[in-house]
Order: structure tokens, then C-alpha cells, then sequence
């Protein structure tokens, strides 16, 4: 467990790069944008990491940034995405737009993809406003935060269920 802030400038430039684990570090940006051989991303547990950039990591199939402080996540150009995790994150906006051609569930408390189902259960921390792009879940299903004040699904056109009791 690196205790240091740590700087990965320049990770992108690997372009052979298949798989990258960067979790429980002090990483505060992590560009990985361009990478079309990665397939699997781990920066879980990163304390400090806000931003990712994952714009062109078409082959990424594995992704989970769990107990970090992300707030803003676009995974559009991710289109081979089978599973990924972002709980514990303060998430404010969400973009899935082609990245996932498949459905979601919670598992535990994270956010997974799977094929099978057709729920996004989504538990949101310390957040007032949540933005969802590009969905193709028919339920929508917010848990924990009581301080979520406006969620937009305007551009998630198959919901037929929601759910925010509790919030």
C-alpha cells in the first residue's frame, strides 16, 4: 500500500498495456485514455483519485474504481464493458451511453453489469444531484444517501420502474 501521493503521467503512452492495477494508492488522476489493448482496470480503494479518463479504451472489459471519490464517470467509448464496480463513490454523473450493451444489478453494495438482469440499484454517497446517460435498464432503484434532491434519467429511454424510497 503506497502512503505517498503517486503520479502515473504518461501510463497511456504503454500501448501494449492489457492489464493495470493501480488500487490503494494516493493517485489522484489516472489517464489511461487510448489504451485499445486494456481489458482489465483496477483503482479501487484510492482515496484520493477523482478523475479517470478512459476515452478509448474500447476493449476494456473489467473496470472497478470502489471506495475512491470519483464524481463524474464517462465509459461511452468502453463497448466491450462486461463488469465493472463504482460503489463507495460520490457520483454525480454517469455515462454509460454504448458502453454497456447488457443490464445491471447490485451486488453487495456495487454497481456490476450482468446480461441476465434488467435492475440498476444504485447507492449514493454524500450526493444532491445524479446524472444517468444512456441506461438501457428498465428499473431504477436509488438506496442510502437522504440527501439526493434531483436525479436526471432524461436520456435513459427504457426505464419503466423507479424507485427512491428511502431518499
Amino acid at each position: 500500500y503506497l502512503k505517498e501521493a503517486v503520479d502515473f503521467t504518461g501510463i497511456n503512452q504503454f500501448v501494449n498495456l492489457t492489464y493495470i492495477d493501480v488500487s490503494e494508492t494516493y493517485i489522484r488522476k489516472l489517464d489511461v485514455s487510448g489504451l485499445k489493448n486494456l481489458t482489465t482496470l483496477f483503482c479501487k480503494k484510492c482515496p484520493m483519485l477523482s478523475e479517470i479518463n478512459l476515452d478509448g479504451c474500447i476493449s476494456l472489459e473489467t473496470f472497478n474504481c470502489a471506495r475512491s471519490k470519483v464524481y463524474s464517470l464517462d465509459l461511452s467509448s468502453c463497448k466491450s464493458l462486461k463488469k465493472m464496480g463504482v460503489y463507495m463513490n460520490p457520483l454525480t454523473y454517469l455515462n454509460v451511453d454504448s458502453a454497456i450493451s447488457t443490464y445491471y444489478y447490485k451486488s453487495g453494495e456495487g454497481l456490476w453489469s450482468e446480461s441476465e438482469s434488467s435492475t440498476l440499484q444504485l447507492q449514493l454517497l454524500n450526493s444532491t444531484e445524479f446524472t444517468l446517460v444512456g441506461s438501457r435498464t428498465k428499473t431504477f432503484t436509488v438506496t442510502g444517501d437522504q440527501n439526493i434532491q434531483r436525479i436526471d434519467l432524461s436520456a435513459c429511454n427504457y426505464i419503466q420502474q423507479i424507485n427512491v424510497s428511502g431518499c
